[in-house]
């Protein structure tokens, strides 16, 4: 069984934008996070990564108004 979900449908564009915006406007609160899950010395590292991901996704799921770019679940029965 698959099932196709584009951007229209889903919120991975708009979604994404509005956790970059919230990361950044909280960083401060979230490094301490970061430092803890990640190492104090590799936070500033991943704060890095995680700003890619949330950009990344924005701009694939919002390319030629999010028609381009799709989410397909799959659901695998044993044979």
């Amino acid at each position: 069984l698959i099932w196709i979900v584009s951007e229209n449908v889903w919120c991975c564009f708009s979604c994404s934008e509005e956790w970059l915006k919230r990361m950044d406007k909280n960083i401060t609160s979230i490094r301490p996070i970061f430092e803890k899950t990640y190492g104090k010395e590799s936070a500033t590292k991943w704060i890095a990564y995680w700003r890619t991901f949330f950009i990344s996704v924005a701009e694939l799921f919002g390319y030629n108004n999010g028609d381009e770019w799709m989410v397909a679940h799959f659901l695998f029965r044993k044979k």
